[in-house]
């Protein structure tokens, strides 16, 4: 295969050397195929953080001129004698154009010479690229351009950092981050000094969103003001190193259960901020300070950057995202619980006429104990309550009611296809994205502010409530309740994908030694503008607890509470966009 290959690229093997690249071409795609399919053996040890995120083409034109780079202050300073040469930049013209790459183009610009031909050294002053006395930010070889409609230009990067920052000189893991920005904004070889928002997705475990194109939403603001927008997808997300059932299931297979469930530790808001900041220093520059803004978990994620790096931000923007950093799990589950509560009364008083379709559904579940999904798992009754987490969003209420509308194929014997397709459509998520179940009530856990284990906080607080009691509820004829946001032992059982983590979800819920998601001493009085928005009633993100937490965060955190929007509301108005940035300049006052 080699020898094939050898002989397609160079020419002066000749025609013969042709011949036989042509007869082992296929035998190369089939090796690649299986490889790809292969677990991936553990990566080459990183010399330091700093090696991780300094070694991509991008940072190289600075080390190259002596520029001495500490990433997340982990590690020595990186040579530049330990990385390997630069290359010039490919894509600056096309930038300066404004035109779509052909697919040729990009895809030598991606794959770059052979690994067995040495390059020659490239002399400093092709890597130097600048325009106007300004170093502008060159299309590394690894970094993909496209143009979308709309205006927008989107820049990928793929980034290697430690697995564990305790530790940067073990596995590294790849990172993946997408730059969007308007092309009429940035500037000849994307030169354009512009300021930065990086953008933390809630969750946890699943991957930013996709840029819309033509931008819409909050986007389509922060674009317009001259912003380059990072969307990042946090480790263990999207093209972050997914962790996914069959990428774990891969590595219980080599590892076995405790060492996997040590490894999907590592992959909290502590570790995700650690990546923002290789990330921050990779694109941004080393002394440039980023906005960011999270979305509920991104929330979160923003208060331990804030805790460990607050002199990189320029300001934080949170969406029902105040973190309870006071509050262990079980706290958290009381609160919650009493708010879907009072979330199901509502949805009753709205569509009254459900209190029986829903009845009528627990009963045939608990009747057949269960009925099989099209695409595998069980809809047992705990399974089907769990759709009350969409009732927490601006148009969930009316979502439930229109898919009860089409419960049945034939009434109190069948349920329809399309009724039990929508469920496992609402409830994708955990089969997809498996932290969410494996890693949720871990974002509650901290060795010095919330000390201890989870142990399935929500599945033992749960017996408290008489309320989701739904047999009783059965029996008396009184509304079956939906439960919320909330994580259960048993969904191993019920959901196909979750069937082979079974092990790692109870090591994770037993586990004690957490590392540090913030700190109080960083965060009190934080000296970085924050403005937060919290929702009144949110049964995601207890209000009461975010109030404490805006307290400890002092004067400069200025907060926005309604009950106009639910724990969507940044998707439903994207002028929450524009507040919550007009709190931070003080042009908004609110309070007032």
């Amino acid at each position: 295969v080699r020898s094939g290959a050898k002989g397609r690229e160079r020419s002066h093997c000749g025609e013969e050397g042709e011949r036989a690249a042509e007869r082992n071409m296929p035998a190369v795609r089939h090796a690649l195929a299986l490889v790809r399919h292969l677990p991936h053996p553990r990566p080459p040890p990183l010399a330091s953080a700093a090696a991780a995120a300094a070694a991509s083409p991008r940072r190289q034109p600075l080390l190259a001129r002596g520029v001495e780079l500490k990433r997340c202050g982990i590690g020595p300073v990186v040579s530049p004698s330990h990385l390997p040469q630069a290359r010039v930049p490919r894509f600056a013209h096309i930038a300066a154009a404004g035109t779509q790459p052909d697919s040729g183009e990009v895809s030598s610009a991606l794959e770059g010479p052979p690994p067995t031909e040495p390059e020659e050294e490239v002399e400093e002053e092709q890597m130097d690229v600048t325009t106007g006395g300004v170093d502008a930010v060159p299309f590394g070889e690894q970094d993909h351009i496209t143009f979308l409609p709309g205006g927008l230009c989107a820049i990928e990067h793929a980034i290697r950092v430690p697995l564990d920052y305790e530790k940067p000189e073990t596995d590294s893991i790849e990172v993946f981050v997408r730059e969007v920005v308007l092309r009429e904004k940035m500037g000849e070889n994307n030169s354009a000094v512009l300021p930065y928002i990086m953008y933390l997705q809630g969750g946890p475990g699943f991957p930013s969103p996709r840029p819309p194109a033509p931008p819409s939403g909050w986007m389509k603001s922060a674009l317009s003001q001259g912003y380059r927008v990072l969307l990042l997808d946090q480790r263990g997300t999207g093209r972050s190193t997914p962790l996914t059932r069959q990428t774990l299931q891969h590595r219980l297979e080599v590892y076995g259960a405790e060492e996997t469930a040590k490894y999907v530790s590592l992959f909290r808001a502590n570790s995700i901020v650690n990546d923002c900041e290789v990330v921050r220093k990779y694109i941004c520059g080393e002394n440039t300070k980023i906005t960011l803004l999270g979305q509920s978990f991104g929330g979160f994620c923003i208060l331990s950057y804030l805790s460990f790096f607050p002199d990189s931000i320029e300001r934080a923007l949170f969406t029902f995202g105040l973190a309870p950093i006071l509050q262990n799990a079980d706290k958290v589950y009381k609160a919650t619980y009493s708010r879907v509560i009072e979330r199901n009364t509502r949805y009753y008083h709205r569509y009254p006429r459900d209190v029986r379709v829903v009845s009528e559904i627990v009963a045939h579940l608990e009747e057949r104990k269960g009925v099989d999904l099209p695409s595998g798992g069980k809809l047992t009754v705990r399974r089907f309550l769990q759709l009350g987490l969409g009732l927490g969003r601006l148009s969930g209420m009316e979502a439930m009611h229109w898919l009860l509308e089409g419960a049945w194929a034939i009434p109190g014997e069948e349920l329809s296809y399309n009724f039990l397709r929508e469920v496992e459509a609402q409830q994708s998520g955990f089969d997809t994205n498996p932290i969410y179940w494996l890693l949720h009530e871990a974002i509650y856990c901290d060795p010095e502010l919330t000390p201890g284990a989870s142990d399935w906080a929500a599945y033992r607080v749960l017996n408290q409530f008489s309320a989701f009691d739904y047999a009783t509820s059965l029996r008396s004829g009184s509304p079956v309740f939906f439960t919320g946001e909330h994580v259960y032992p048993w969904m191993a059982n019920d959901y196909a994908e979750l069937g082979p983590l079974q092990e790692i979800g109870t090591i994770l819920a037993a586990k004690k030694d957490w590392d540090s998601l913030y700190s109080a001493v960083k965060l009190t009085d934080t000296p970085v503008p924050c403005a937060a928005l919290v929702s009144y009633e949110d049964i995601f993100v207890e209000r009461e607890f975010s109030e404490a937490t805006a307290k400890i965060l002092g004067r400069n955190c200025k907060v926005w509470i309604t009950n106009e929007f639910q724990h969507s509301g940044l998707r439903d108005d994207p002028s929450v966009f524009d507040k919550l940035m007009n709190m931070t300049k003080d042009v908004v006052q609110i309070p007032s």
